[in-house]
């Protein structure tokens, strides 16, 4: 059924799996100037050299991140 054919689909999305281990191990990083699960968000996107899109403006001005970190606010 469709629940079937939407599992299937999940399972063959071309997905990059990234440790768990890795994340909490090297978020670590980020803590002193963002959130925990902010620097999970920054960690995976540094993982995957993309970036992240936020309308936290807090986390867009974050000092010191070598993640690219764009404010998607609509002002």
């Amino acid at each position: 059924g469709r629940c079937e054919q939407r599992l299937v689909l999940l399972l063959e999305w071309p997905a990059t799996r990234i440790s768990t281990r890795f994340l909490i191990r090297n978020s670590r990083f980020y803590w002193p100037d963002v959130s925990v699960y902010d620097s999970l968000y920054l960690m995976v996107a540094a993982a995957g050299r993309g970036r992240v899109l936020t309308c936290d403006g807090r986390l867009a001005r974050a000092p010191g991140l070598d993640v690219p970190v764009e404010d998607i606010r609509v002002r």
